[in-house]
C-alpha cells in the first residue's frame, strides 16, 4: 500500500525523522538561545506528580528541581538522616549511602564546622577520596546540625534530597556489602543477597548489616514523614549541580573547601562546546548526563555493570518489588529486564 507514491513503512520512518528532528531543534533553539542553564529547563524530565511548582524561592525552582508531592507543612518530622546546611542561605539535605553521600557529606562538614572558623585546621580534614570512612565516623556526625536540634530552621528552610537510579542503587549495595566482611561473604551470589534483603536476615557468621546502604532512599530519608521541597537525582547531578551551589550562595565556599583540603565533589561534564547531538543518550535516559564524581576507595562503579548481575527477568522482578517506593516517590522507570530497554531516568 502506498500514501502519495510512498510505502507506508517507508512513511513511518519520514514521519519519526521528522518528530526527532523537532525535538532536538526544539532543544537545541533553547539551549542556544539561553545558554546552559537552558537546555536543562528543555530536557529535564518533570516529576509526574506535581510539576507546577516547587515550595522554595529561588530562580532555579522550576527548571533544575524536581517538585516534590509532598509540601513543607507544619506536620512534617525531622529525620535523623537530613542535616542542616549552614550557608548564608540554610536548607537542610539527606543524603542516603550509595548516593554519592561521602562527597557531599566531607563539604557538609567543611562548611558547617570550618569555613567560618578561623580557629579550626583544616587539615585535619583528610583527603576524601582515600579516607572516605573518616566522615562517617560517629565523633563526626555533626548533632548540633541535626534537624531535631534545629526545630524553627526546619519548619521553614528548603528540604532536599539526593537520589539514585533504584536498579543501579541496589547492585551498589550489594558490591558494598560484599566488601564489608571480607571472605566470608565473597561467595554470596546476587540471588542469595536478594533473598536475604527479602527475608531481612542475614547469617550471623557474616557480621552486621547496614541496612541504610540497603534500604530505598525513601525510607532512609524519610521522604513520606519529613515533607521535602524537591529531590535530585545523582544520575543528573551535572544539571543541578552549579545551579544548587547559586542558589544558596555555596559556589565560592565550594571553591574555598577545594582549595583548604583538595577534596573534589563533583565536575559536571557539560561546557559552552556541549551539543545536543553528544548529549542523546542522556537526553532519553539511556546514560547518565557526563559528569565525574569523587572516586573514593568506595566507589564501585556499578552505574556499568548492572547488567551482569540483572541476568533474567526475574531476578529484576524481585528486585523491582524491593526499590519499588524509590521507583514511584522519584518517578524512575520500571525495567522489564530487557538490557536495550533499561534507562537511568
Amino acid at each position: 500500500m502506498t500514501v502519495l507514491g510512498t510505502s507506508i513503512p517507508e512513511l513511518r520512518l519520514v514521519l519519526g525523522l521528522v518528530i526527532v528532528w523537532a525535538t532536538l531543534h526544539f532543544t537545541f533553539e533553547y539551549f542556544t538561545a539561553s545558554g546552559k542553564s537552558s537546555v536543562t529547563k528543555a530536557i529535564i524530565p518533570s516529576c509526574s506528580r506535581n510539576t507546577t511548582t516547587s515550595h522554595f524561592d529561588g530562580k532555579v525552582s522550576t527548571s533544575l528541581l524536581h517538585a516534590s508531592s509532598l509540601s513543607r507543612s507544619t506536620n512534617s518530622k525531622p529525620s535523623i538522616n537530613i542535616w542542616l546546611i549552614n550557608s548564608t542561605h540554610p536548607f537542610f539535605m539527606c543524603n542516603a549511602p550509595k548516593t554519592g553521600c561521602t562527597a557531599w557529606r566531607f563539604f557538609y562538614y567543611y562548611l558547617n564546622e570550618y569555613y567560618s572558623n578561623s580557629a579550626r585546621n583544616v587539615s585535619d580534614i583528610p583527603n576524601a577520596q582515600h579516607d572516605p570512612g573518616w566522615i562517617h565516623h560517629p565523633g563526626r556526625e555533626m548533632f548540633d546540625f541535626r534537624a531535631s536540634t534545629n526545630p524553627e530552621l526546619f519548619s521553614k528552610a528548603d528540604r532536599f534530597l539526593v537520589v539514585r537510579n533504584p536498579y543501579v542503587r541496589f547492585v551498589s549495595s550489594y558490591m558494598d556489602w560484599q566488601s564489608r566482611a571480607g571472605d566470608v561473604r565473597a561467595n554470596v551470589s546476587f540471588s542469595q543477597f536478594i533473598e536475604m534483603v527479602q527475608n531481612r536476615s542475614v547469617p550471623e557468621n557474616m557480621g552486621s548489616t547496614l541496612w541504610d546502604h540497603i534500604d530505598p532512599v525513601a525510607k532512609t530519608c524519610d521522604y513520606t514523614m519529613v515533607g521535602y521541597a524537591a529531590f535530585l537525582r545523582v544520575e543528573e547531578q551535572s544539571l543541578w549541580y552549579d545551579a544548587l551551589l547559586n542558589e544558596y550562595n555555596l559556589t565560592e565556599p565550594m571553591e574555598q573547601y577545594k582549595r583548604d583540603t583538595g577534596n573534589t565533589v563533583f565536575e559536571h561534564g557539560l561546557n559552552a562546546d556541549s551539543t545536543v547531538y553528544s548529549l542523546v543518550e542522556s537526553i532519553v535516559g539511556a546514560q547518565p548526563w557526563p559528569g565525574k564524581a569523587l572516586a573514593s576507595s568506595h566507589h564501585r562503579g556499578s552505574s556499568n555493570k548492572i547488567f551482569q548481575f540483572y541476568t533474567s527477568p526475574q531476578i529484576v522482578d524481585v528486585v523491582t518489588k524491593l526499590v519499588w517506593d524509590d521507583l514511584v516517590h522519584f518517578s524512575y522507570p520500571v525495567w522489564d529486564g530487557n538490557p536495550n530497554s533499561f534507562r537511568y531516568v
